[in-house]
């Protein structure tokens, strides 16, 4: 799949401790920024309850359809 304009990639393994479920490529001149896992759980961690349940919830929904695919 195309991605245009800012996105995100990787983040489901960051977020639940697996691993990636996609891979992509850059077919045009792109920025790239990196951030640990710990840079990762230090921003979830400033959240409140509510994003980090929510990024946790739709990581395993996303997980368990790519399983039936």
């Amino acid at each position: 799949a195309a991605m245009l304009g800012c996105s995100l990639t990787s983040a489901m393994g960051i977020i639940d401790n697996e691993l990636r479920s996609a891979s992509a490529r850059c077919v045009t001149e792109s920025t790239i920024i990196a951030i640990t896992k710990k840079e990762f759980d230090e921003q979830v961690n400033s959240s409140n309850i509510f994003v980090k349940a929510c990024l946790a919830a739709l990581s395993h929904r996303l997980r368990q359809a790519n399983k039936k695919l």
